[in-house]
């Protein structure tokens, strides 16, 4: 971020609203927007390992033996999408905030928190859930401003 503001106070002056920005410019922006989809997909990973072994969420998973004494987890993707919407609409937007921000198939995030949101409160004031342990803290890629009580 620092980079991209040196180079704005360098090139400043030519910025014309219509015109192409400075190479210098769009580069710095280019490697801005590199390093943040970089963070995103790696979180996203991090995201996913945490679900695979909370209770709730376990039976989405499968463990499979890689070799030499090795496990990985991996997604069960058994049904259909709608499917899994229907049947488990909270593992449905976590699976999707996991995936890469850059894949086309992937759902926009800003729609995800805003189900995510949506459907938090639903269920806390349906079930009467406390929801107030989840945070940022917790959960690595979800916003400060989801907090549900």
């Amino acid at each position: 971020m620092k980079h991209v503001q040196e180079v704005h106070q360098k090139v400043a002056h030519r910025l014309r609203r219509g015109s192409a920005l400075p190479e210098a410019y769009d580069n710095a922006f280019a490697s801005l927007e590199l390093i943040l989809v970089n963070q995103m997909n790696e979180r996203g990973r991090f995201f996913l390992q945490e679900m695979s072994q909370r209770p709730g969420f376990i039976r989405h998973f499968t463990v499979r033996r890689t070799g030499h004494g090795a496990y990985e987890m991996i997604k069960n993707l058994n049904g259909t999408y709608h499917g899994m919407f229907r049947d488990d609409p909270l593992f449905w937007c976590l699976s999707n905030l996991s995936g890469k921000p850059d894949d086309p198939k992937t759902i926009n995030h800003a729609h995800l928190f805003t189900f995510l949101e949506t459907h938090l409160s639903k269920v806390s004031a349906k079930r009467g859930h406390d929801w107030t342990n989840i945070s940022s803290t917790s959960c690595p890629i979800m916003p400060p401003s989801i907090r549900c009580s």
